[in-house]
């Protein structure tokens, strides 16, 4: 145990420990709480249904409304897990690649500059392969619990099949019949799910609505809790000793054809009763016209059987190609229950087949057998319709479940494993003097400047690939030059001040590039499919204006934007689904890292207008505490909220859709569920329009211009280095600092001319010891000074006075 103890609490060098170990034990606590929900969900489904498949497993089944608010609180509660592990494994993979003060004395002898205060792949070649090792697990451990977490649990939305009768306004709900006609009673269970008997028992629990509201209640695609719908006419044509069937109403899927229909389609055909209506009409339409509305009849409780059958050469149930569309119109005309007289003449009808020949051949033969009118789709198109006046509807039992995927599940587990094992190795590393913000590099740096950048105040990263011995962005092999650089500073790049720049200049033009085409590919991707979502709906008669989109919803899953696929599984749509939220998480990385760049020299430029102590990971004396790694809190928390909502946005945009159809006696048919994934255009039109806000935003922010004339030193350890060479050896870190130009002192100069001379001609930086690089650090500030007017002054944070650095005078 003492083993994994923080050896050195007091040794503040090593303080960065602690905050890696808070993360390790922040991680464990969430893998124990994730074994617990995945032990009792597991216990549950099996003592449920005796469930043991690893794909998905019901835990709840009942109400649509209770198994939704599980379904979010169990996201929500996932959502924090994901975060709080993120979080921790962002902060160690921040640490595994932050530099430490040796590693940047080390680099800076090769003439290759580190990046501070920010996340960056160069600085793991400075690394041995134990850090790198450790921040790429960390890394390919976080890409699948962002892609999969939310996956783990998914709601199954279970839709019941229920049934129209018509009934007359004189018709007795009170007393069934005396003598019902045989048809009627024989057919009746199999269309309302209860016998004469039951029916009028329930009566009495059906609800009473006006068409209006009956319009809102069962004009939904994916019904949970309608059953038998009683409409009621005064139509005096309708006979009042017993009830009409009507339809049956509930979404069919064809997969065949890659197609899935309106539930509610019957509803809309009252005044045209074409096909097209029939598929195009919504709520809103429908209730433009709720005082109109009426119903056509369909066919009887039953109808009479008649068989058509024509010997051919290869058999009796074998047809020719050619004749494919005259069978399918002799399917149509059977699906209607035509008597055989009808089915005669309509045989000898010669404007409905294309072989008239064929259809004479027809033999038509009548039988006794009836069948019930719900073993048939039958067209309406000629049937007479009636005025509804107001319904009785039942309510029906919610069949919604609850679902979870123990295979997710042990991913995720396996991947908290490695992220402990990982962030505990990570603490055991023995590094000291980490570098997790600008300010904890500007406090090393002036409590121990770094001779290798001494004489070179104005130096900023744009520098660096200047002069006879350029420096490096990263390790490479190169000729070092034997002789010392005494070139004067006149001829020196970062000799004078620049004009004041803008905040965009933080970073190289590629990254800008790099950053915002991936922002607009993102966008444009989500524009192509976009268009290709509305012109499905175009195609399906569906208004795309936005009420008609809105109404859509988020997340929603509807007949019209749903993307069925053969032969698809849980696994494979829950991975599709949320494919979109990797590019999305990419592109906020670049966002992210290229913001974080831009905020960190706003905030570093600040000390040329302002005297403030250092914002460090670990304040002492009037230093004041960081924020989360080197974002102010006015900046990541709304990038937080804009990240939040942008994944659900995207999450609501392409989703996962599972529709399990119940018949309406409550049975599972599972031969025609649906998995597979919904689309919502109105999500990705929000989407969008957030991405265009911090795309636009994010210009805007680079377009400020800075406040001073500061050499911009960004993430440079190089340029942070060659500021922080002040006048004498003061605890300038522990005091309210500013940057600007400092007036040297003769007892400076004399000891500087005094440590030139015991320097000798040395060109080598990496010896001395730490007394001897702490003197040439000092002593070179004062080489060259001198107070005339073509003397040249010296720039360099202090907590000493200091005095804004003119445009036009020569600096060291």
């Amino acid at each position: 145990m003492s083993t994994w103890k923080l050896s050195g609490v007091q040794d503040r060098r090593k303080k960065w420990v602690k905050g890696v170990l808070v993360c390790a034990y922040a991680t464990s606590a969430v893998f124990v709480v994730n074994v617990i929900l995945t032990i009792v969900a597991t216990a549950i489904a099996v003592a449920g249904e005796g469930q043991r498949t690893l794909t998905a497993v019901t835990i709840f089944q009942g109400s649509c409304g209770r198994t939704k608010g599980w379904t979010t609180g169990l996201h929500l509660v996932i959502n924090v897990l994901s975060t709080v592990v993120l979080a921790a494994s962002s902060y160690c993979m921040q640490c595994l690649s932050s530099p430490s003060r040796t590693e940047i004395d080390r680099a800076h002898a090769e003439r290759v500059w580190l990046d501070v205060g920010v996340s960056s792949l160069r600085n793991l070649t400075f690394a041995g392969w134990t850090r790198r090792a450790l921040w790429l697990a960390l890394m390919m451990t976080s890409v699948p619990i962002h892609l999969i977490y939310n996956s783990a649990v998914f709601f199954s939305l279970g839709t019941t099949e229920y049934n129209v009768v018509l009934a007359p306004a004189d018709f007795d709900f009170d007393h069934p019949p005396t003598h019902p006609n045989a048809s009627y009673a024989d057919c009746f269970p199999a269309n309302t799910a209860l016998n004469l008997t039951s029916f009028y028992t329930e009566l009495p629990t059906f609800q009473n609505l006006t068409t209006q509201d009956c319009i809102k209640r069962y004009a939904t695609n994916f019904p949970a809790n309608l059953g038998t719908l009683i409409l009621v006419t005064r139509n005096g044509t309708v006979a009042s000793d017993s009830l009409e069937w009507v339809v049956a109403g509930n979404p069919t899927v064809n997969y065949g054809n890659d197609e899935l229909t309106s539930g509610y389609g019957w509803m809309c055909q009252a005044n045209d009763r074409t096909a097209e209506t029939a598929q195009s009409c919504d709520e809103s339409q429908l209730l433009q016209k709720a005082n109109e509305w009426s119903i056509a009849l369909r066919v009887p409780w039953s109808g009479p059987v008649v068989n058509a059958t024509m010997d051919l050469p290869s058999g009796p149930t074998t047809w020719p190609t050619s004749l494919n569309l005259d069978v399918s119109t002799l399917e149509q005309t059977l699906a209607g229950f035509p008597t055989a007289t009808q089915l005669e003449q309509a045989l000898r009808n010669e404007t409905y087949w294309q072989n008239q020949t064929w259809a004479q051949a027809v033999r038509v033969q009548a039988t006794e057998a009836r069948e019930c009118a719900l073993d048939y789709q039958v067209s309406t198109r000629y049937a007479p319709s009636h005025t509804v006046d107001y319904c009785l509807s039942q309510a029906a039992t919610e069949h919604c479940e609850l679902q979870f995927s123990p295979m997710i599940a042990l991913l995720v587990l396996a991947c908290n494993i490695v992220k402990i094992v990982c962030m505990f190795l990570t603490a055991r590393t023995d590094r000291r003097d980490i570098f997790l913000t600008v300010g904890d590099a500007v406090a090393s740096f002036l409590t121990r400047p770094d001779p290798t950048t001494a004489g070179m105040g104005l130096l900023s990263r744009a520098n660096l690939t200047q002069g006879p011995q350029p420096w490096r962005s990263r390790r490479a092999a190169y000729w070092r030059l034997a002789t010392k650089q005494t070139a004067s500073p006149r001829a020196q790049p970062w000799a004078m001040l620049v004009p004041r720049q803008r905040w965009m200049a933080a970073v190289r033009l590629s990254q800008w590039v790099g950053t915002i085409l991936v922002c607009l590919g993102v966008m444009s991707l989500g524009g192509y499919f976009l268009s290709t979502a509305l012109q499905s709906l175009r195609d399906e008669l569906y208004r795309t204006t936005m009420t008609g989109l809105w109404d859509l919803g988020f997340g929603t899953a509807t007949p019209y934007t749903i993307i069925p696929f053969r032969h698809s599984t849980v696994i494979a749509m829950a991975l599709l689904a949320n494919c979109p939220q990797l590019v999305v998480s990419t592109a906020y990385f670049l966002y992210n890292n290229l913001l974080t760049h831009m905020l960190l020299v706003a905030e570093y430029d600040d000390y040329a207008s302002q005297r403030k102590p250092l914002r460090v990971s670990w304040p002492e004396g009037v230093q004041r505490s960081s924020y989360y790694l080197s974002l102010p809190y006015r900046y990541s928390l709304p990038l937080a909220v804009a990240s939040m909502v942008l994944h659900w946005l995207v999450s609501a945009s392409l989703f996962y859709v599972e529709v399990i159809p119940f018949d309406t006696w409550g049975n599972a048919v599972y031969n025609d569920q649906i998995i597979a994934c919904g689309y919502a255009p109105i999500g990705i039109i929000c989407a969008i329009l957030l991405g265009f806000v911090m795309t636009s935003s994010i210009l805007i922010l680079g377009l400020r211009r800075l406040q001073s004339h500061m050499p911009l030193a960004g993430s440079c350890s190089a340029a942070i280095s060659a500021a922080c060479h002040p006048q004498s050896p003061e605890e300038h870190a522990l005091k309210p600092i500013m940057w600007g130009e400092i007036l040297v002192s003769p007892e400076a100069r004399a000891d500087g001319e005094q440590s030139a001379a015991s320097d000798g001609d040395r060109g080598d930086l990496d010896g001395g010891g730490k007394d001897g690089r702490r003197r040439r650090g000092y002593s070179r500030l004062a080489e060259g000074s001198g107070d005339g007017e073509g003397g040249h002054g010296h720039c360099s944070f202090t907590c000493e006075e200091v005095t804004a650095p003119s445009l036009s005078r020569m600096y060291i």
